[in-house]
């Protein structure tokens, strides 16, 4: 097998405001989402809540597309741009793909190169808490009556929800598969915190604190 190296491609690393979404190259690294100007003015809470992901050194080199592309069960980047309303696009031999973040893996197109991600840039409030990983995290969006509840590190990958903002109690009790039952965290440990954590941010979100 060949290995490309893509990383000289200036295009895929680009930050663009598109009016009602921002795409993001995948080679982006952590740190220009960090101080992107373009984010900063349309999309704080987006880029406050990207700003936890990994340390420093984690943050300057590590890549959007990595994130992704890894699966790793406790890495947030899908969990984030779930709950953003977001989406991956993928280039393939047929063309441009775009697949919603809160879709399944199965849905990833095969044989295809994630180029970027898109988010709308519709103002959105999101709220994110890491601070029980690896065990669980949990992303919430709000767009005005509506939210979008994203669930990292309990699953093989982000468990997503959404729906009318008043519902989140009963619907995170009972949304998600059964989690990851190990060490770590039991099952219902972990069903537990989803819904505190939820319902958390959603208050949160809706008294206008900040993310």
């Amino acid at each position: 097998n060949a290995v490309v190296d893509i990383s000289g491609l200036a295009e895929l690393r680009a930050i663009e405001d598109g009016g009602d979404k921002i795409r993001i190259g995948a080679l982006a690294t952590h740190w220009d989402i960090e101080t992107d100007s373009v984010l900063a003015s349309k999309m704080p809470d987006f880029q406050m809540a990207w700003k936890t992901i990994g340390n420093i050194r984690i943050r300057m080199t590590g890549t959007v597309g990595g994130n992704l592309m890894a699966a790793e069960p406790g890495y947030d980047g899908r969990v984030l741009l779930a709950a953003a309303g977001g989406s991956l696009v993928f280039l393939t031999q047929r063309g441009e793909v775009t697949v919603p973040a809160d879709a399944g893996p199965e849905n990833i197109p095969p044989h295809a190169l994630l180029t970027g991600i898109e988010v709308p840039a519709r103002g959105a409030g999101i709220a994110f808490d890491r601070s029980l990983k690896p065990v669980v995290s949990v992303a919430v969006g709000l767009d005005g009556e509506r939210a979008r509840v994203s669930v990292g590190c309990a699953y093989d990958h982000p468990q997503c929800w959404s729906g009318p903002v008043e519902e989140i109690d009963d619907a995170v009790a009972a949304f998600p598969p059964e989690p990851r039952n190990n060490p770590m965290g039991s099952a219902a440990y972990r069903r537990r915190m989803i819904t505190v954590l939820a319902r958390r941010l959603a208050y949160r979100l809706t008294a206008g604190e900040p993310s």
